[in-house]
């Protein structure tokens, strides 16, 4: 008998690893989105300290854009496994 989606979600390392690369992703996104709102205020005051929030948020996007990729990876094994044990 095949283990239910529920099962798998409590119990599967792989869920667990993709729900840690979720809210990874989550948190680097989170700070992008902040960090741009900074900069657009300081901008509007003609602030000098814009180019290293700027920095700071160029990194934090590419930290999100990765944690995503790897998202992307882990949901598709996620659903070839869920695949491969309901097939049984």
């Amino acid at each position: 008998m095949c283990c239910s989606c529920q099962d798998i979600a409590y119990v599967s390392p792989e869920y667990r690893e993709f729900t840690k690369e979720y809210y990874k992703f989550q948190k680097h996104y989170l700070q992008t989105s902040m960090l741009i709102r900074v900069i657009n205020i300081l901008i509007d005051s003609i602030n000098t300290q814009v180019f290293g929030l700027y920095t700071q948020a160029v990194e934090m996007h590419i930290l999100a854009i990765n944690a995503f990729r790897k998202l992307i990876i882990l949901h598709e094994m996620l659903a070839l496994k869920y695949w491969n044990s309901s097939d049984g």
